[in-house]
């Protein structure tokens, strides 16, 4: 769980890190899999936010959210 919590700080820490350096302003969406079990993740330049989804339609719920709030 320790070594989750460390990957999930550094993934957040890379894209914050990226961000700067490209000022983009698109959503970053990517999955991981861990023991065979599907997570997706994403962050949102914009608000600096990062989320963790169990599915796909719960990301693409999320990015719905995000064009309409926008």
């Amino acid at each position: 769980m320790k070594g989750r919590l460390v990957g999930k700080a550094i993934n957040q820490a890379w894209h914050r890190f990226t961000e700067t350096l490209t000022l983009d302003t698109e959503p970053h969406v990517w999955k991981t899999i861990d023991h065979g079990h599907s997570r997706w993740h994403t962050y949102d330049p914009n608000t600096g936010r990062s989320s963790d989804f169990a599915s796909e339609g719960e990301v693409r719920v999320w990015l719905e959210e995000r064009y309409y709030s926008h």
